[in-house]
């Protein structure tokens, strides 16, 4: 899991630089999901009851609510935005760089993985804060200048680059507050 986190610090630090080092380690996928992404869920989500501590109305049901609101919305997440760049991405790659088939899906496994951690950390921070700040809730842009120069990574073709970012977009950020909204309809 350190690697994983070494991985998102170096995105969210320098982004290019970040994406190098990544393609240079060559991470697997599954290793990846399994020691990285899925601690780092379930650690992020039980942050969710250090709220208790500071806020006197939010309960410890709700911060079992929330738990597990994070843990489901996160996993999806990840899925859904690999499941959907993965369908899109032979459409925008360069020709001359095309991966093979099993070369590109792990990237792009590997990029969904690091865009929904650089979101998991910010809600973990946002759960660790004694304060709801509103600075929080415009974090997630700095994730879409990550995405945009992950293109890179993913060997996008620069006259495609728009198309690749509204996919990515499409596909990893707006299902996270889509489907927060949606579980939170059932609190």
């Amino acid at each position: 899991m350190l690697a994983f986190i070494g991985h998102i610090a170096q995105l969210i630090i320098n982004p290019r630089r970040g994406w190098e080092d990544i393609a240079a380690d060559s991470p697997l996928p599954r290793r990846m999901l399994l020691s990285g992404l899925i601690p780092f869920i379930l650690i992020t989500a039980l942050t969710s009851f250090v709220r208790v501590c500071y806020f006197t109305d939010y309960t410890m049901v709700d911060a079992l609510q929330n738990a597990i609101i994070t843990a489901v919305t996160y996993f999806a997440t990840y899925f859904i935005a690999s499941f959907i760049i993965s369908m899109q991405i032979p459409l925008m790659e360069t020709p001359e760089k095309s991966n093979e088939g099993a070369e590109q899906t792990d990237r792009v496994e590997i990029f969904s993985a690091s865009i929904v951690g650089i979101l998991l950390l910010i809600t973990l921070i946002s759960n660790l804060i004694p304060l709801d700040l509103s600075l929080l809730q415009y974090l997630p842009i700095y994730s879409v200048y990550v995405i945009w120069k992950g293109a890179e990574y993913l060997q996008i073709d620069r006259s495609k680059t728009g198309r690749f970012m509204i996919v990515a977009v499409l596909s990893i950020l707006v299902p996270v507050y889509i489907l927060g909204y949606f579980f939170h309809l059932f609190t």
